[in-house]
């Protein structure tokens, strides 16, 4: 697909006339059809408009890439960059990490449709991330004195109780999805009756 065909692709998924993308992007009505029929190709101001309002990248709607937002970019490349990084480890280690990730995949593609789930991984592997860096980016700041051991353990205590906090949300949440399965399964003393 060209410039002008993703653009028409993109209105169609909204299922919104040429008119009315015209008057919610603000731009003119012939405009848009000749960027559509790639007649005209839009100023630089007008593609950020464009890949703003659909959520996609500027580089997609050009047709340079089949990644549509940053963020797959983003992914992709790390995945990428992982797997050129596990050809080079030995096979034990290769292993730990590909269980690892196997793993977090699981975790994330069961909680895929539950927001709050989602929210409360990010927020544990954030405070992850954190701890481990969180201790050269504090003594670069000289906000965390890591000689002090007191202050150490301050900060380190800290980090552990929100993974903790975390973790017991997290695991609040899975309590009561399999509760609410498991109501859905139990039959009804009401069901029950009507089958006497």
């Amino acid at each position: 697909m060209n410039f002008g065909e993703r653009l028409r692709f993109l209105r169609k998924e909204l299922d919104y006339s040429l008119r009315k993308m015209a008057d919610e992007l603000e731009i003119s009505f012939s405009a848009l059809g000749k960027y559509e029929r790639n007649e005209h190709q839009p100023d630089f101001d007008t593609l950020e408009k464009l890949a703003d309002y659909f959520d996609v990248s500027i580089d997609w709607l050009l047709a340079r890439t089949d990644l549509r937002t940053y963020d797959e970019m983003v992914f992709y490349d790390d995945v990428n960059h992982l797997a050129e990084k596990l050809t080079t480890l030995d096979s034990k280690k290769r292993k730990l990490i590909v269980n690892i990730i196997d793993q977090l995949y699981l975790i994330i593609n069961s909680s895929i449709d539950d927001d709050r789930s989602l929210v409360i991984l990010k927020k544990i592997v954030g405070e992850l991330f954190f701890i481990q860096n969180g201790i050269e980016n504090y003594k670069f700041e000289k906000l965390l004195d890591i000689d002090n051991p007191v202050s150490l353990l301050d900060f380190m205590s800290n980090h552990k109780n929100e993974m903790n906090n975390l973790l017991d949300e997290f695991l609040k949440i899975h309590l009561e999805k399999i509760a609410e399965r498991k109501q859905k399964s139990t039959p009804t003393q009401e069901n029950d009756d009507n089958l006497i």
